[in-house]
């Protein structure tokens, strides 16, 4: 990845203003062939057009129109160990970085590598979700997204990150329990179920889904780059950036299944949308409502899915 540097932008704005300067002072000599005159007249345009630039920037600088300023949120991903929480996160996080908004990932495992004597007795984790949310609102605070995944197993310290963060959106990653175990590389639950790890959540330790989630994602019916997408509609609901809506034709393609497991015909009141109808998941839910939603596409729909690891 390569920036460009302040100065190779001023040596590029330089350079062009010569290139213009020399054009007008060609032409002027073209039509009047005399040296002096086109030379006077090219080092005033030169002056006059730096001065007229520098001072249209600056009064640009002062006016607001155009300038949209997207409010940051804190995404705060909750599930059981192989979730999928992480996985979404990253992609949730790479495509914030592509909107050129500025943001920071905070994941469970890595700031645990920073601070190993944190334990897993319930007062622990809760004092550990409690100073990783505070740092999360500061961020906030600065203008910086923040995608955290943590399993955050206990509804107080949920509700806590809640309260000190301005926006905050919580995805409960509600991946069943047998799915979690069959993706486990590492062998945790199994370790768990032999008594090898003690307060392990799911095995020997409760999980206690949080009732207010802003979205619950089941990872085991859908792709990374559909759970990514509800995520990115559901920043962008609260940023106040509505997708533009569907087709009522592109609607009738798409069935929304909820978390009591009746599929239902997507509403024309649920404003049901997405960039492209066709090519990525839609947003469905009643307007201002928490919502549980996976997005299924007929089967001539092409839609590249990656799998969560396992």
């Amino acid at each position: 990845m390569y920036r460009e540097t302040h100065a190779r932008s001023v040596l590029k704005a330089l350079s062009w203003r010569v290139l213009g300067t020399v054009a007008t002072t060609l032409l002027v000599f073209g039509f009047t062939r005399r040296l002096s005159l086109s030379l006077s007249v090219g080092g005033v345009e030169f002056v006059s057009k730096i001065a007229l630039y520098w001072l249209h920037e600056r009064a640009w600088d002062r006016l607001r129109l155009g300038i949209q300023e997207v409010p940051p949120a804190v995404v705060w991903f909750t599930g059981l160990s192989g979730s999928g929480k992480s996985t979404i996160a990253k992609r949730v996080a790479d495509e914030l970085r592509g909107r050129k908004l500025r943001v920071e990932e905070l994941d469970g495992d890595s700031i645990r590598h920073l601070f190993p004597n944190t334990g897993f007795s319930k007062a622990d984790r809760d004092a550990h979700i409690a100073r990783v949310g505070y740092l999360a609102s500061k961020l906030e605070q600065n203008g910086v997204f923040v995608v955290a995944s943590f399993v955050s197993p206990y509804r107080g310290a949920g509700d806590f990150v809640r309260g000190v963060c301005k926006n905050f959106i919580e995805i409960h990653v509600a991946t069943p329990l047998a799915v979690c175990e069959e993706r486990d590389v590492k062998g945790l639950y199994a370790k768990a179920r032999r008594g090898e790890i003690a307060n392990f959540t799911g095995i020997s330790d409760p999980y206690e889904p949080p009732p207010n989630a802003d979205l619950v994602l089941d990872t085991s019916a859908m792709s990374v780059e559909q759970a990514g997408n509800l995520v990115i509609a559901q920043i962008r609901q609260r940023s106040g950036k509505a997708w533009q809506c569907c087709t009522t034709s592109t609607r009738s393609n798409i069935t929304a299944s909820f978390s009591s497991g009746r599929p239902t015909r997507p509403s024309s009141s649920w404003g049901c949308c997405g960039p492209s109808g066709k090519t990525a998941p839609c947003c469905c839910g009643s307007p201002g409502g928490r919502f549980s939603v996976m997005c299924r596409f007929p089967s001539s729909t092409s839609i590249r899915r990656s799998r969560f690891p396992r």
